[in-house]
């Protein structure tokens, strides 16, 4: 029988394949059930169709749009990859959850003209939280427990670093690039690996869809998916600068991660990235407006 349903083989089989590269994660999943998947997305989110009425959404760069850093980032075939924010709700006032069927329709509305999300997919929800985000950590990961026919979260709490590349002997530069898989606590090299390991090659058989996030889509979305794109999509140091879905550059620690990890590719996978620190918007800390605290230039001079 050909209903694009497997048979347990298939299934223990992609379970098998499915690596978690991201450290702390755990992907374990099967292949979607397509009568859940439909009611799960069908379902309007309170935020994602907000004000939605018969199937209008409301446009992303409305302010009030729960989703509205939501970006399309990439895709190999119909396996796609999307940034954004945490897709979590509360609605009336009950216990968070997880916005399955408003994060569909979100990404819906994202995907590019003459792109299509595939109908039944495994989603991957690479989560950036930090372990003291503990109730939007939690509302993941039970959805995920009940409903593991429609993927899985990995977790890989992210910080970045207050260690700038500029400001170190060359010595320890040297000392940190080559050790830079194993002291950033992130591990930003893998993590970026996994990403691509997944569009590359869906480990079940049907599409994945992976979703990178945080909370609100801007600090350390913008680390790993930078990672992402100067690594994969040939994005230049200064083509990072205008990737800024929040309107602001990256939180600076994130941006001194995604420099050192910009000058790891260039000592030790023959990349040739310049400009690193200076052709770029700087980095946001709170209550500062953008500023380069970070750079072979003057000590805090704005951009």
């Amino acid at each position: 029988m050909d209903d694009g349903v497997p048979g347990a083989a298939q299934i223990t089989r992609a379970m098998t394949l499915a690596s978690p590269l991201c450290r702390g994660g755990s992907f374990a999943a099967s292949i979607v059930g397509s009568t859940l998947r439909e009611y799960l997305q069908s379902g309007l989110s309170f935020f994602a169709a907000g004000a939605a009425v018969e199937g209008q959404s409301k446009v992303q760069d409305d302010p009030g749009y729960k989703y509205a850093s939501l970006r399309y980032v990439d895709n190999i075939g119909d396996n796609f990859l999307f940034r954004g924010p945490v897709p979590t709700v509360r609605p009336f006032n009950q216990p968070l959850t997880y916005d399955y069927g408003g994060l569909t329709e979100a990404m819906r509305h994202a995907t590019p003209s003459g792109l299509s999300l595939p109908g039944n997919y495994m989603l991957i929800d690479v989560c950036l939280l930090h372990a003291n985000e503990t109730e939007e950590i939690a509302a993941i990961q039970s959805f995920f427990n009940d409903n593991p026919d429609l993927g899985s979260v990995t977790l890989n709490d992210t910080y970045g670093t207050p260690n700038c590349y500029f400001q170190m002997s060359e010595p320890e530069v040297q000392e940190l690039l080559n050790t830079f898989d194993t002291w950033l606590q992130e591990r930003l090299i893998d993590c970026a690996v996994s990403i691509r390991t997944w569009l590359d090659t869906s480990p079940f058989p049907v599409p994945v869809i992976v979703y990178v996030h945080c909370d609100g889509g801007c600090d350390r979305t913008a680390e790993i998916i930078g990672a992402y794109r100067l690594r994969y999509m040939n994005w230049s140091w200064a083509d990072i600068a205008t990737d800024q879905p929040c309107g602001r550059p990256l939180g600076c620690d994130n941006y001194r991660a995604l420099q050192w990890y910009a000058f790891w590719l260039n000592a030790t996978q023959g990349f040739s990235l310049t400009g690193i620190g200076i052709d770029d918007a700087g980095c946001s800390d709170p209550d500062i407006p953008p500023h380069r605290p970070c750079s072979p230039l003057a000590a805090g001079q704005k951009p």
